[in-house]
């Protein structure tokens, strides 16, 4: 997949197969890899898709209850944008409505960023 893609997925001929390569990314424990569907990809899915595939349904369903607020995030336009396939609110409009973040660890709530203290003037 390359970036160049994005925004005109819908006149691929593999689209079931772009699906497939995009769930297998979010289903995968590597973050950028979800991180790149989220940021590149998700939003468009519905232009081409009128429904979620079974297994892309899945992924996004376990991502939701898993409590991962990047899955709602990314899921927003499931409840709040009109234009979206009717076929996506079905599919997921109550697990994006029932979400439930998971607490954040202690570790993630770190901030690892620069402060004052850092700058050498």
């Amino acid at each position: 997949m390359g970036t160049w893609a994005q925004g005109i997925e819908e006149y691929f001929v593999l689209q079931p197969e772009l699906l497939n390569a995009l769930a297998s990314k979010l289903q995968s424990s590597d973050k950028e890899d979800q991180d790149y569907v989220f940021k590149f990809f998700l939003r468009y899915i519905p232009r081409y898709a009128p429904v979620p595939t079974p297994y892309l349904r899945t992924v996004l369903i376990n991502g939701l209850r898993s409590g991962d607020v990047r899955f709602r995030d990314a899921l927003l336009f499931v409840t709040w944008e009109e234009d979206v396939a009717s076929g996506w609110k079905t599919a997921l409009g109550s697990a994006v409505d029932q979400f439930v973040e998971k607490p954040k660890s202690e570790a993630q709530q770190v901030d690892f960023g620069i402060t004052d203290d850092d700058v050498p003037f």
